[in-house]
């Protein structure tokens, strides 16, 4: 939704659906093979819709010639919307038009970071919800805790005309409270996975774990839309996500009283990559009296800008690469990997406002203060570091026209590869005086949701996290990005990245490179087609070497800290939970799949 505030973008004009040379439109009819497949699996055919954006000549629609009725273009003026965006005007008539005539065919959104895909779904649902409300309307599904609490909260923001009740449906909640919840026939259910299903199954069998009302089940039947946002992750081989997408899609088809009832499923990403052939298969197939069903897929691809010589492998490249944003610069550093923390400390004295440190002191730092003079704290050595940790031109004020420097980053996200690794660098930073947030796993959902909230209001300028935030957050103050590991797959970085530079804003995001990672580096590159350039805001010499010393000694503190409060124990007791429960999630594919063999249809877990 960043996309809809702050800065105007740059104007663009739409290209009309012709067969013109200047149009890249790609519009066609195929059927998935596999070579290694088996013979006697069901072919699907998927109808195929690209769509290229060019900028500077397209001329914007209003939310009323969208389709959508008075009160939500009211609401969309008062949240400040002031035009669709591209991806906003193909799906939201595409989704009204389709709903309207009864086609229940699946649609595949693939538009970049930042674009406006989450008001894209919700506007249309809200303004069919509004002509006949009842509960369970739609459901919208998510990988992340995180993700599914922001849509939660567009929701009830964009439907607040209509005052439409949702239910947030998470691990790390009283699931007693979610269960009654969903028996009260919420209007929309924004969920995980994994929570999801299993209150499904619990519901479902009348099992006594959850409540006394989970002997009824949870209200789908009449379903209308089902929604997989951030689907390229959810629909991954061997993501965890696989057996919980199948129930939940399972349970939003009725197939009562012979007459098959089928809710239209809306797939939402930044990235759909290899996956894109099996992600058909699994979001067509459903089951009307015994039978598997397959619908036509309708695609659509969104790229704000595509050059004309790359007409003929539009549709190719969509499938390989993914367009990054306009304003997002990538650059990397090159360095040992046993001094990437010192490499890290250093980016943030020369590239974040006030060195990372918070402007004004908080109630925890004036208490401190006292106690150092009332002990008579010796603070030459404070002076010392405050020095190293601080750059010269931070008196200097914002409004200062310096045409020779970028201005300083307020608010950052680093990415690490771990939770242990988060952890320990959000310890080491606090070490050193570094304002700082970790986001993990490993915290609780209460902690989560504080450093996310707390980082949103710009109460503190460093996010310390893991991949969990990598997904679809919408932060528009997130100004850069420091990759301290780079991700296993190219995919994630193309996530990563995207939480900065949104909605037509600038950004900036720095990768620190070791002697290990130069093949990932090189697939990355081979991903977005953009080669990366090297920082040059680091010089060893003046900015990393002198803090040496201090980021050793602020380490060894750090693991000090994080042994003293249990955190290896935690680590290991979390490791082999995930070991027995991958361990089970194979036994139990395994099991599935010889059920398919020797039914003679293993069109639904190919490996």
């Amino acid at each position: 939704m960043s996309t809809l505030f702050g800065t105007k973008r740059k104007r663009i004009k739409k290209i009309p659906l012709t067969k013109s040379n200047d149009t890249i439109v790609s519009t066609e009819t195929s059927n998935n093979s596999n070579d290694n497949a088996n013979e006697n699996i069901p072919t699907i055919s998927t109808t195929t819709t690209a769509i290229a954006y060019k900028k500077n000549k397209i001329t914007y629609y209003s939310f009323k010639e969208l389709g959508l009725s008075k009160p939500l273009q009211s609401t969309c003026t008062n949240l400040g919307f002031k035009r669709p965006t591209a991806i906003q005007q193909e799906i939201i008539p595409l989704i009204l038009n389709n709903h309207s005539n009864n086609i229940k065919n699946p649609i595949l959104a693939l538009s970049p970071t930042g674009s406006g895909k989450t008001a894209s779904y919700i506007l249309p649902i809200l303004e069919k919800l509004s002509i006949d409300p009842y509960g369970i309307y739609a459901t919208i599904i998510t990988p992340t805790r995180e993700l599914a609490k922001q849509v939660y909260e567009q929701c009830n923001a964009l439907g607040s005309i209509y005052k439409i009740s949702c239910s947030l449906v998470v691990g790390g909640c009283d699931i007693v409270k979610q269960s009654c919840e969903l028996s009260n026939y919420p209007h929309i259910v924004i969920a995980t996975p994994g929570r999801f299903a299993y209150l499904l199954r619990q519901h479902k069998e009348g099992s006594d774990g959850v409540s006394s009302s989970s002997n009824t089940e949870i209200p789908m039947n009449n379903l209308q839309f089902l929604v997989l946002d951030e689907a390229d992750q959810l629909l991954t081989l061997h993501s965890g996500f696989e057996r919980d997408i199948a129930e939940i899609i399972s349970h939003s088809h009725s197939t009562n009283n012979n007459n098959a009832r089928l809710c239209q499923i809306l797939l939402f990403s930044a990235t759909m990559t290899v996956s894109l052939e099996r992600l058909s298969q699994i979001a067509t197939s459903t089951t009307t009296n015994g039978e598997e069903q397959y619908l036509p897929l309708t695609k659509v691809f969104i790229q704000e800008s595509t050059n004309d010589n790359d007409a003929k492998n539009h549709e190719n490249k969509l499938l390989t690469a993914t367009k990054l944003p306009a304003g997002l610069v990538q650059e990397y550093i090159f360095m040992p990997s046993h001094v990437r923390d010192t490499y890290v400390v250093a980016t943030i004295q020369q590239l974040v406002l006030n060195g990372g440190k918070a402007k004004s002191d908080t109630e925890d730092n004036k208490r401190t203060n006292k106690r150092r003079k009332r002990y008579n704290y010796n603070k030459q050595q404070e002076e010392d570091l405050t020095k190293l940790l601080t750059t010269k031109d931070d008196h200097n004020d914002d409004d200062d026209d310096d045409e020779n420097k970028l201005p300083k980053a307020r608010s950052i996200i680093l990415f690490c590869s771990s939770c242990e690794r988060t952890a320990h660098l959000s310890t080491l930073l606090t070490q050193l005086h570094i304002s700082n947030l970790p986001l993990h796993s490993l915290m609780s959902q209460q902690q989560r949701y504080n450093s996310l909230s707390r980082f949103k209001s710009r109460h503190v300028p460093i996010l310390v996290s893991t991949d969990v935030a990598s997904r679809g957050l919408d932060i528009p103050t997130v100004d850069l990005i420091l990759n301290v590991e780079l991700p296993l797959k190219a995919i994630d970085y193309i996530h990563r990245v995207g939480r900065t530079a949104r909605a037509g804003r600038r950004g900036k995001a720095i990768s620190f490179i070791s002697e290990m990672d130069i093949k990932v580096l090189h697939a990355i590159e081979e991903t977005t087609n953009i080669k990366l350039k090297e920082c040059a805001d680091i010089n060893e010499n003046d900015h990393v070497l002198p803090l040496l010393n201090i980021v050793s000694k602020a380490s060894r503190m750090a693991k000090m800290k994080l042994l003293d409060i249990g955190f290896d124990d935690l680590v290991v007791k979390v490791k082999e939970r995930k070991k027995n429960e991958k361990k089970a999630r194979m036994q139990i594919r395994g099991f599935v799949r010889k059920q398919l063999l020797e039914k003679g249809d293993s069109s639904l877990f190919q490996s």
